[in-house]
C-alpha cells in the first residue's frame, strides 16, 4: 500500500507539473505575444465575423451591438431592403471569401496580399451589393470592427480558460507535494484534468477549430468552467475536510464497477 501510494504521488506531481508548465506557457504566450495568438486563430476569427455579417444581411439589418450601431444598421437597411431576397443566395455562397478579402485590403489579416485583393472587393460591391462609397466605408468598418472584437473576445476567453486550468493544476500540485497521504484521492483528479489538456492540445497542434468553439461559445464555455469548477471543489475538500466527500465518491465508482477497492478519509 505504501508502495503503491509512493508510486500514485510521483504520477500526481508529473501530471500536475505538466498541466502547470502547459498553461503557463500558454498564458505567458497570451499576455505577451498576442499577435502570435491572433495568427493562429485567425481562420476561426473571419468565420466568424462571416457568421455575423451574414445574419446581418438576411434580417435586412444590423444588430444594434448596444447602441454602438444603430446608425448603420438603420442606413443599410433602408439600401438592401428592395434586392436583398434576390442576391441573397449569391451573397451566401461568396461570404466568407468577401469577408477575408475585405480583412486583407484593411491590412487585418495576409498584409501581403492587400494590393491583390482590392480588386475582388470592388466587383463584389459593384457587382454584388451595388452600394454607394458611404455604404462600402460603413460595411467595411463593421467587418473590420466585428473582426477586432473577436478576437479581443476570443483573447479574453483563452486567458480564462488557460488560468482556471493553471490554478487547478497548482493546487493539485501542491496537494501532490506536501500530502503525500491524499495521493489516492488525487489520481482521479489528475487524470481528469490531463485527459482535458490532451484532447485541448491535439486540437490546437492539429489547428482544430473545435478548441476556439469550446473556448469561445457561451455553452461549451461554462460547462467547461463548471468541470473545472467541480474538480476544484474536490480538491478544496481533500486540501481542509480529509477528502471526505472525495472518499465517499470514489468508493461509490469503485463499487459500481465491482472494484475490490476502497479509499479512506486523508
Amino acid at each position: 500500500m505504501v508502495h503503491s501510494l509512493a508510486l500514485f504521488r510521483r504520477l500526481n506531481v508529473f501530471l500536475s507539473l505538466a498541466g502547470v508548465v502547459i498553461f503557463a506557457t500558454a498564458l505567458g504566450v497570451l499576455v505577451t505575444a498576442p499577435d502570435r495568438i491572433d495568427r493562429m486563430v485567425q481562420d476561426f476569427a473571419v468565420s466568424q465575423v462571416s457568421d455575423r455579417f451574414q445574419e446581418t444581411i438576411a434580417a435586412h439589418q444590423l444588430e444594434d451591438r448596444a447602441g454602438r450601431l444603430k446608425g448603420l444598421a438603420e442606413g443599410l437597411a433602408a439600401r438592401f431592403s428592395d434586392s436583398i431576397e434576390a442576391q441573397k443566395a449569391r451573397l451566401e455562397a461568396r461570404i466568407d471569401k468577401f469577408v477575408a478579402d475585405v480583412l486583407t485590403a484593411g491590412c487585418k489579416i495576409d498584409c501581403d496580399r492587400q494590393a491583390a485583393v482590392r480588386e475582388d472587393v470592388t466587383a463584389f460591391f459593384e457587382g454584388v451589393l451595388r452600394a454607394t462609397e458611404d455604404a462600402r466605408a460603413q460595411i467595411e468598418a463593421f467587418i473590420e470592427k466585428e473582426y477586432d472584437e473577436v478576437l479581443a473576445e476570443l483573447r479574453r476567453d483563452l486567458k480564462i480558460f488557460c488560468a482556471s486550468n493553471l490554478v487547478v493544476f497548482l493546487m493539485a500540485l501542491a496537494l501532490a507535494v506536501f500530502k503525500g497521504r491524499a495521493s489516492a484521492h488525487l489520481l482521479p483528479i489528475s487524470l481528469l484534468l490531463s485527459l482535458a489538456t490532451v484532447i485541448a492540445t491535439y486540437f490546437y497542434v492539429f489547428n482544430q477549430n473545435w478548441l476556439w468553439t469550446i473556448v469561445f461559445n457561451d455553452y461549451w464555455g461554462w460547462s467547461y468552467l463548471g468541470f473545472v469548477g467541480v474538480l476544484f471543489a474536490f480538491l478544496m475538500d481533500i486540501a481542509f475536510n480529509r477528502g471526505r466527500i472525495t472518499t465517499r465518491v470514489i468508493n461509490f465508482f469503485c463499487h459500481l464497477v465491482g472494484a475490490a477497492v476502497a479509499v479512506f478519509p486523508c
